[in-house]
């Protein structure tokens, strides 16, 4: 009997590499988780607070090292880094937020030059969405405590966050990026899906505005996947691409024009939930300015969060023009419509779709110039720089004029 050993040396080297892009993913993923659960019970737990705020600083700090990765950097990205750091200066100096306002201009410039495909969005959607779960296990497991709003009849939970609107308002948000990321177009099962969880997160914290624009959301996604025609047209992106200026200058008329004396405008701050009264009274305290104002917001329930008067306005156009000032405001929206121009030149009509909600969204509700609701705000310089590449965001396939397309050619061969 013959025994034959034999003996076999595999030598693997992985060799890894980290690339500038790969660093503002890591980056940008610990901003949101970071600021997730700032919006949750997780800051009033020991060091909660604490790891929130390192994990920010630490997220700016490889954030500004990706860029130092880059080995060349375009002109026209240094003379708008130049031009928006002379800006982050003068808003800073004004308004005295000094974190927020660095790190919104970081990621924002930072995106401009690294982003070259969809990997930060997707990366987004999975932290964010992992974050917001996270926090729906610890607060159905009872470590979070079980609070509760109830006035005029309304019962609100806040399921473990600090407001009963934040989870309402991510599974939004979290829908305009996954359909935007999503190639193959909306089905039946996951519109079920959709519907089921909006109408749960409808019942337990009775969020009004997203509730509605998530189906107006689907009913735009359904009328793409059975008759294209609309969109293709000029009307289209014509529409895509004022939606935000008008939503903003919507949002400004009403709220300056609003008259307590006239029954009409009552109405409309009723249905609004007094949100045109309130950003009536902030533009009469604190006027408009080209770098914003110094305004201390006052929120949360009286004789728990706060004990003076409530004082906060819900519209993003009307807060960011208050907050960071006009100049801001303008290139914000002057940024949102080239991406919607591009949106709608390269045919990526979900993004152009999910823009306009955005718009819509906007003008009731505080989010657009919030890295952890809105990614697509790291696209805004990027556009600017990137005039040639297309917008690191997939096009969806088209699978009935694929067959249709597919039929005509096997009828040619036959």
């Amino acid at each position: 009997m013959m025994g034959v050993s034999a003996k076999i040396k595999i030598n693997v080297q992985r060799k890894i590499t980290i690339t500038s892009e790969s660093l503002y993913i890591v980056a940008y993923c610990m901003y949101v988780v970071s600021s997730i659960l700032s919006t949750t019970q997780f800051k009033y737990f020991g060091l909660g607070a604490l790891i929130i705020t390192l994990l920010k600083y630490i997220a700016v700090f490889v954030a500004a090292a990706s860029v130092a990765m880059k080995r060349s950097l375009s002109k026209n990205w240094i003379c708008v880094v130049g031009l928006m750091t002379a800006l982050c200066a003068a808003v800073m100096v004004t308004n005295e937020r000094l974190s927020q306002t660095v790190i919104l201009f970081l990621f924002i410039l930072c995106g401009g030059v690294i982003m070259t495909s969809d990997r930060v969005f997707r990366a987004y959607l999975k932290v964010a969405c992992i974050t917001v779960i996270f926090t729906l296990l610890l607060y159905a497991a009872g470590i979070y405590e079980y609070d509760v709003y109830s006035s005029g009849g309304r019962t609100r939970l806040y399921l473990g966050f600090t407001y009963t609107t934040y989870l309402a308002n991510y599974f939004f948000h979290f829908l305009l990026v996954y359909y935007s990321l999503k190639k193959k177009e909306i089905g039946v099962v996951d519109t079920c899906l959709v519907l089921a969880m909006n109408q749960v997160i409808y019942i337990l914290t009775d969020t009004n505005a997203v509730y509605y624009e998530v189906y107006l959301f689907l009913i735009f996604l359904w009328i793409l996947k059975l008759w294209k025609r609309p969109f293709k047209t000029k009307i289209f992106s014509l529409g895509a691409i004022v939606a935000m200026p008008i939503m903003c200058i919507l949002a400004f008329f009403m709220s300056v024009r609003y008259d307590a004396s006239k029954p009409i405008w009552v109405a409309l701050n009723s249905l609004l939930t007094h949100r045109l009264s309130l950003a009536h009274n902030a533009i009469e305290e604190y006027g408009l300015s080209l770098f914003g104002s110094d305004i201390v917001w006052v929120t949360g329930r009286y004789g728990i969060e706060r004990t003076e008067d409530y004082f906060y306005v819900d519209s993003s156009y009307i807060n960011i023009a208050l907050t960071f000032g006009v100049i801001v405001l303008i290139l914000v929206l002057i940024g949102f419509c080239v991406l919607s121009h591009r949106a709608a030149k390269e045919q990526k009509y979900v993004l152009c779709i999910s823009l306009i909600l955005l718009a819509v969204h906007s003008f009731s509700d505080p989010q657009l110039l919030d890295l952890k609701y809105d990614p697509f705000l790291l696209l805004l310089v990027w556009c600017f720089i990137r005039k040639n590449d297309p917008i690191p965001l997939p096009q969806q396939d088209n699978i009935e004029e694929n067959k249709r397309k597919l039929q005509i050619i096997l009828k040619r061969n036959t």
